[in-house]
């Protein structure tokens, strides 16, 4: 197993330098999904079916539901890339939200239940059940999560580590 994390570590710097992500590390670099590149419907990871269940009924009962989408991209956090890198980035998300709007033309209908995200490879849409299957076949996703607000975690919960 751990030759598969050096190889897949070389493969995602090879990945990066071909993108024009020259100064990041391999240990820097986020795929959203380590998985084959197959849709999230084709899943048999048992919580991906789970969410999409859970989702399709909430999307079923209340004619649509809020999702976040995560898209199937390299991704670097912005401060380990330089300027030039980092435009190229955003580019990228761009581009790649847009291919997933023009295969579900349906949302386009609708721009005020799209949300784009400039610096992160996400989607916040408002989708009935028939968008929700159609995002869930395309290869361009890695994750459809419900968009809810989540209670924030309390300085309290955080475990510092003691000093010596």
């Amino acid at each position: 197993m751990r030759g598969n994390a050096h190889f897949f570590a070389g493969l995602m710097t090879t990945i990066a330098l071909s993108v024009g992500v020259t100064h990041a590390f391999a240990a820097d670099l986020v795929v959203l999904d380590q998985a084959a590149q197959s849709s999230l419907k084709a899943s048999a990871n048992a919580n991906v079916v789970s969410t999409l269940s859970i989702l399709r009924k909430q999307a079923q009962q209340h004619g649509s539901i809020r999702i976040i989408v995560g898209l199937r991209i390299v991704f670097v956090p912005e401060g380990g890339l330089t300027e030039a890198a980092a435009l190229q980035q955003r580019d990228e998300i761009a581009r790649v939200q847009s291919v997933v709007l023009d295969k579900v033309p349906s949302l386009k209908l609708r721009p005020e239940s799209i949300k784009r995200f400039a610096s992160s490879p996400f989607l916040a849409l408002e989708v009935n059940s028939a968008e929700l299957e159609a995002l869930a076949s395309l290869n361009e996703i890695v994750s459809i999560e419900e968009d809810r607000i989540a209670a924030p975690s309390s300085a309290s919960e955080v475990v510092l580590p003691e000093s010596k």
